[in-house]
């Protein structure tokens, strides 16, 4: 949690795509109900560019290596494959 007050005031207010709050994140995956038909993905990625490259970000490339065997995982066409596909999707547009 932010020790500024303003800072604190941005990160639990933010009107944005990206929860900021990391603890009110953590706390309503905690809070989500078991499923076995459609697993939770979460992500963390280094998202500061590489070097004196400003514009490149290898966390795209991680992130892409790294959920080929997941998704490889589970049977095509099955409700888990489904939701994963659809969660792969929304955090390409995220990193998009």
């Amino acid at each position: 949690m932010a020790t500024d007050p303003v800072r604190q005031i941005r990160e639990e207010d933010a009107d944005s795509r990206y929860d900021l709050n990391l603890r009110r994140a953590l706390e309503k995956l905690a809070a989500a109900e078991p499923s076995t038909d459609a697993p939770y993905l979460t992500v963390t990625l280094d998202w500061r560019p590489e070097g004196g490259q400003p514009n490149t970000r290898y966390a795209r490339q991680v992130f892409a290596d790294q959920i080929q065997p997941i998704i490889g995982g589970y049977e095509p066409h099955t409700p888990a494959h489904e939701s994963l596909s659809a969660d792969i999707e929304r955090i390409n547009e995220l990193l998009d």
